[in-house]
């Protein structure tokens, strides 16, 4: 080794082999920072995948409740024209409901 004007003879340098399947400090933390990172993409997917899941849930039931409510209004407007209907034939003659009720009730 030379240094300005000193020559200093250090020996030989010696590498040492490497035994196959160890892996260095280095490597292990690389290798557990990727691990890592790729844990915290699959949970934000997975937390993304549940709300929106649930977001769409949510609206279907809203749109359930509210055909149900249509539904019974459909229903009770139905109820009311047969019970208008059924008063007025029933003022007309009374031998067609005698005969209805009989039958139906």
């Amino acid at each position: 080794m030379n240094v300005a004007n000193l020559s200093r003879d250090l020996g030989y340098i010696e590498y040492e082999a490497r035994e196959s399947g160890l892996l260095t400090e280095e490597e292990i933390i690389i290798i557990g920072v990727c691990v890592g990172a790729a844990c915290l993409i699959i949970l934000v997917i997975v937390i993304a995948v549940v709300v929106q899941l649930k977001r769409k849930s949510t609206e279907k039931d809203r749109e359930n409740r509210r055909l149900l409510a249509l539904l019974f209004q459909l229903e009770s407007s139905v109820r009311d024209q047969c019970k208008q209907g059924l008063y007025s034939s029933q003022s007309v003659s009374s031998a067609p409901l005698c005969l209805f009720q009989s039958h139906f009730f």
